[in-house]
């Protein structure tokens, strides 16, 4: 951490030495490398990369008089996410004929689609709950069936039981006679 430091103030005063910390005489140059870190300097801004973590910032006008220049970060592409997510939703929009340009039209855009996601599901949650209801209709006749053949084929097996019982009775009569008819021989 304290390279770090040691090595930013470093080019801090090489760029105030050479006049670039107070825009005087900026001329444009390539690249400078110098270790672990690289400066660009341009007309309008001057540049600073990390070529170990890919972080860059960018020397800027502060706001703060003892200290009238400040490194600003600038975002990485995956820090830019939301911002490129907008220009989809731009692009989306324009596709489908709605004219969004500013930021505000951004949000008014997700509102409308957010509004319209909503509707979507309250549509799907009613078609579910339809569906729900015919399956337990179609789940409760079914048991009904299945009850109603159940209690038939009791019936049946019953009925079967009864003959298959009558049956025995005539022969255990039968028997008898032919065993007192036998006795009377």
């Amino acid at each position: 951490m304290k390279i770090r430091v040691i090595f930013i103030l470093l080019i801090i005063s090489t760029l105030f030495s050479q006049g670039l910390l107070w825009a005087q005489d900026i001329k444009p140059s390539g690249p400078k490398q110098q270790g672990r870190f690289t400066i660009a300097a341009s007309d309008e801004n001057t540049v600073l990369l990390d070529t170990q973590t890919g972080e860059t910032w960018m020397l800027v006008k502060s706001p703060n008089l003892s200290q009238p220049y400040e490194w600003k970060k600038i975002p990485s592409p995956v820090e830019q996410k939301t911002e490129a997510q907008d220009w989809v939703s731009i692009t989306q929009g324009q596709k489908k004929g709605d004219i969004v340009t500013g930021k505000a039209d951004i949000i008014k855009w997700r509102e409308n689609e957010l509004a319209m996601t909503k509707q979507n599901t309250a549509k799907l949650q009613s078609n579910i709950a339809q569906l729900e209801s015919a399956r337990q209709k179609i789940n409760s006749e079914i048991m009904q069936n299945m009850l109603d053949a159940a209690k038939a084929d009791m019936t049946s097996a019953m009925d079967e039981w009864k003959a298959a019982l009558d049956l025995l009775k005539d022969i255990q009569e039968q028997q008898s006679q032919s065993i007192n008819n036998l006795g009377r021989l």
